[in-house]
């Protein structure tokens, strides 16, 4: 009987030793300037990363879910590629050039999103500086090629062309055209509102 009293209490002690020492191992490693130091050291160790989602994950998006995200096809975005890789920002820069495809993509991401610079920057695997850079020259470039693209009709019988083809797609009549994706405060009228 006297064994097992024995038996426990150094089983008690051996326990109680290791807590302690648990203790100072724990009050050791988060110690400010241990734990600091490696914060800092290894801080990028801990940063969470999309990784890959411009050279992996996009190319496996379905025509769906590839539209879902990006607001338009892959041959629209191909064949918008082709007129913006011959604008200025992109003919006359010096230095290395730039992904346009990459860049286009993430323009388009950006104007279709609400994220922060940080997360989207996060997502194309660039920083925030350099996605900011690619914004401005995509848009530079579209505001280049706008002329040849948005085209208002500039005779009666165009007007009435144009009017026709847009009736016949959304059964509007009289229209011209629709701008999707912006919000216009349009006051109601008071009469059958």
């Amino acid at each position: 009987m006297s064994y097992n009293k024995q038996l426990i209490a150094a089983l008690i002690i051996q326990q109680q030793c290791f807590q302690q020492n648990l203790y100072l191992s724990v009050h050791h490693l988060y110690s400010s300037d241990y734990l600091m130091s490696n914060l800092c050291r290894q801080r990028s160790d801990f940063v969470t990363r999309i990784h890959n989602y411009f050279e992996i994950t996009i190319p496996q998006y379905s025509i769906d879910d590839f539209k879902m995200h990006f607001r338009l096809t892959r041959e629209t975005l191909h064949s918008t590629y082709a007129r913006l890789i011959q604008c200025d920002v992109y003919t006359k820069s010096s230095g290395p050039q730039p992904n346009l495809e990459k860049e286009f993509l993430m323009f388009l991401w950006y104007i279709g999103n609400l994220e922060s610079f940080r997360s989207m920057a996060d997502r194309f695997g660039t920083s925030k500086g350099s996605f900011h850079a690619s914004i401005t020259r995509v848009s530079s470039a579209l505001l280049e090629i706008m002329p040849e693209v948005i085209k208002c009709p500039e005779t009666m019988a165009k007007i009435n062309e144009t009017s026709q083809q847009f009736g016949e797609k959304s059964e509007f009549q009289n229209i011209l055209g629709a701008i999707d994706g912006s919000h216009i405060p349009i006051k109601a009228p008071t009469q059958q509102p």
